[in-house]
């Protein structure tokens, strides 16, 4: 009896954490209302190192040793400071898809007709959703208190993809046949 209690038990933290991955993910795909229009910013704009700031733990460290200091006080500032930065990686996933979206294009107008090609734009978008929701998920469990969150994987996907992008509109006038 106490087994069949043990993997009921097992199984719905299981069925909660897949709950929860669900949402984050779905919240990772949908960027929230009120994000930027990437299309109009330039690429080199954004840039996450800034917006660790928002997450760095002196803040918080100061605000607990000062008179007067409630938890609550703690609770809405890491709200608000995961809210900011829940939307500015909103901005950083359009212009993850822009990016993309770019290169597949030049690659599609350089006339490449390489399945590796394809396979590393695909791998590229796989990667950086994982990525993605990695942070998100750090950043979820930052609004509950814990410390840590690393972004550097994301940024790191975007300026890879901006070395791309730059490097084939380089290459394009030399593989593309000009226009008569």
């Amino acid at each position: 009896m106490e087994n069949s209690a043990l993997v009921f038990v097992a199984g719905g933290v299981l069925v909660v954490l897949l709950a929860i991955s669900a949402y984050i993910f779905h919240r990772m795909l949908r960027p929230g209302p009120g994000t930027p229009n990437v299309v109009a910013t330039s690429a080199s704009s954004l840039n996450l190192a800034p917006m660790q700031r928002l997450l760095a733990s002196e803040d918080f460290e100061f605000l607990q040793r000062q008179p007067g200091f409630h938890p609550e006080m703690l609770t809405r500032l890491r709200a608000q400071r995961a809210s900011l930065f829940s939307a500015y990686l909103g901005s950083v996933q359009l212009e993850f898809h822009r990016l993309h979206s770019q290169l597949r294009h030049l690659v599609v107008q350089s006339g490449i007709d390489n399945p590796m090609v394809t396979r590393s734009l695909l791998q590229q978008r796989m990667l950086f959703s994982v990525r993605l929701v990695q942070v998100r998920y750090r950043l979820f469990l930052f609004r509950l208190g814990f410390d840590g969150l690393d972004t550097s994987s994301v940024t790191e996907a975007i300026r890879q993809l901006r070395e791309q992008v730059a490097q084939l509109q380089v290459a394009m006038p030399a593989i593309a046949p000009s226009a008569a």
